[in-house]
């Protein structure tokens, strides 16, 4: 089960790491929508409080005005996830899979630069398993 699902959880204090870094998917009536990273859940948080004028990176949330998205959140407790290169990478194979997979793109996405020299790193391909098990558990399409 993702750790946020419907809603945010706040991640314990952790005295040794700075982040809490999450790989994070929107959804509305179980189609994804969104999926991103980010290195806490603040700025998740952010990205549905932020005025659209102080950063083009929310406005994708213009298309779903008034409507009640869900948000899975899963948190990533590797340490390699502090580094925005392994988060990225991982984001774009979750995107690359649910496009193969189903067989459509969901209609936003962001970050998705090439990390070639990490994409296919075992860390990775073992994140990138749970995430998409644990969404298929919820019956999660993309549109």
């Amino acid at each position: 089960m993702p750790d946020a699902f419907g809603s945010f959880v706040t991640p314990a204090a952790s005295p040794s790491i700075k982040w809490n870094p999450y790989l994070y998917v929107h959804t509305l009536d179980k189609r994804i929508l969104y999926v991103g990273e980010a290195a806490s859940l603040g700025r998740i948080k952010r990205g549905f409080t932020e005025d659209f004028t102080v950063s083009s990176a929310y406005k994708w949330r213009q298309n779903y005005a008034g409507k009640a998205l869900t948000t899975y959140a899963f948190k990533l407790t590797e340490t390699v996830f502090l580094t925005e290169k392994y988060r990225r990478a991982l984001e774009a194979e979750v995107v690359l899979e649910i496009c193969v997979t189903l067989g459509n793109w969901p209609s936003e996405c962001h970050g998705l630069q090439p990390q070639a020299d990490v994409a296919k790193s075992e860390v990775i391909q073992e994140r990138k398993t749970k995430i998409l098990n644990q969404l298929k558990t919820q019956r999660i399409n993309s549109v």
